[in-house]
C-alpha cells in the first residue's frame, strides 16, 4: 500500500512508518539545517577563507586594491568588509529577488526555488567571493531551468532588470551556476 511506504534519504522505498511518524534523517540535518550558532560559524569561516584568498591574490599581484590615504595621513592597508556588512548586502539582494521574479512574471515555484538557492549559497559562501547581484540572477535563471519555465531565458531576465546589453554580466551569471549548484 502507498500509505505504508516512505522514501529513505537514498531514494529507496522502505516499509513501516509514515512520513509524519518518521524523524528527519540525520544526514539531512547535518547538511541542510543550521542552528544559529552553526550558521554564524559557517559564515565566519567562509568570510575568513575569502579574506585569506583575497590577501594572497593581492600579494601575488593578481588583484590590485586601492590604497586609502586619509587627508594628511599615511597610506593604510586595504581593509575588507566585516561579515555583518556582507550579510547586509546579501540580505539586500535577497529582498530584491522576489521583485526580479515579479518583473519576469515568474510563477511562485520559481520564486521559492530561487530564494532557496540564493539563501543556501550564502549560508556557506562569502559575498567577498561572489557578487550577490550576480548570484541573484544565477539563482533565478537556474530556478527557471529546474522548474521548467523555459519562457524566462537569461536574456529576458537581464532585459527585465535593464541589464540586457551587458555581455559581461551575462557571462558572470552563466559562470555562477555551477558554484550555485555545488553549494
Amino acid at each position: 500500500m502507498v500509505e505504508d511506504m516512505h522514501w529513505t534519504p537514498c531514494g529507496q522505498q522502505a516499509k513501516g512508518a509514515s512520513m509524519a511518524e518518521e524523524e528527519v534523517p540525520e544526514l539531512y540535518q547535518q547538511h541542510w539545517t543550521f542552528s544559529a550558532e552553526a550558521l554564524t560559524t559557517v559564515r565566519q569561516s567562509a568570510h575568513t577563507g575569502a579574506v585569506q584568498a583575497l590577501r594572497a591574490a593581492v600579494s601575488d599581484g593578481l588583484v590590485t586594491v586601492e590604497q586609502r590615504r586619509p587627508a594628511g595621513g599615511k597610506e593604510r592597508a586595504a581593509s575588507y568588509p566585516l561579515p555583518d556588512q556582507g550579510c547586509r548586502l546579501v540580505l539586500f539582494y535577497a529582498q530584491k529577488l522576489p521583485e526580479l521574479c515579479g518583473l519576469c512574471a515568474a510563477p511562485s515555484e520559481v520564486r521559492w526555488t530561487a530564494i532557496v538557492f540564493y539563501r543556501r549559497f550564502f549560508a556557506v559562501r562569502s559575498p567577498l567571493e561572489f557578487d550577490p547581484m550576480v548570484v541573484m540572477f544565477a539563482a533565478m535563471h537556474l530556478a527557471c531551468k529546474i522548474e521548467e519555465v523555459h519562457e524566462i531565458t537569461l536574456g529576458r531576465l537581464l532585459e527585465a532588470a535593464d541589464f540586457g546589453a551587458d555581455a559581461a554580466l551575462r557571462g558572470k551569471v552563466a559562470a555562477c551556476e555551477l558554484p550555485l549548484l555545488e553549494a
